[in-house]
């Protein structure tokens, strides 16, 4: 038998609490918990969380963006972001200052890199 992988757990609890009332959700929380201690992934329940948090989002269309900037990023940045993109987006906003400037916008596995550290690494390997 193939061995589950956190994901796979993340999932399986999305599916077994969609549409549960409260008290059944009680429940299927108690045997979803014992599943993982038999399992022996007690230890990654944090992880199986937040991979379950993102695969609700997902679920119901929601698209969850990463803006990295090397400032605080504006209001007026983040609504024409969210308009470009469309639907129900949902901002994490981080800072890094080794990026100089610009942005990095981060969309599940795709990478818009608009930094200037980019840029300059781009500049200097078209150089060599």
């Amino acid at each position: 038998m193939k061995k589950a992988l956190i994901k796979d757990y993340a999932r399986a609890l999305y599916e077994v609490t969609r549409g549960v009332n409260e008290k059944e959700l009680e429940d299927v929380l108690k045997s979803f918990i014992e599943l993982l201690a038999r399992d022996g992934k007690i230890s990654k329940i944090d992880k199986i969380i937040e991979i379950y948090i993102k695969y609700e989002k997902r679920q119901k269309g929601i698209k969850e963006i990463e803006i990295t900037s090397a400032f605080d990023v504006s209001e007026s940045v983040v609504k024409e972001i969210k308009e470009h993109f469309g639907g129900e987006v949902e901002i994490i906003k981080k800072q890094d200052k080794e990026i100089l400037g610009g942005l990095r916008i981060k969309l599940g596995d795709t990478i818009f890199d608009t930094s200037i550290k980019t840029q300059l690494a781009k500049m200097k390997e078209s150089l060599i």
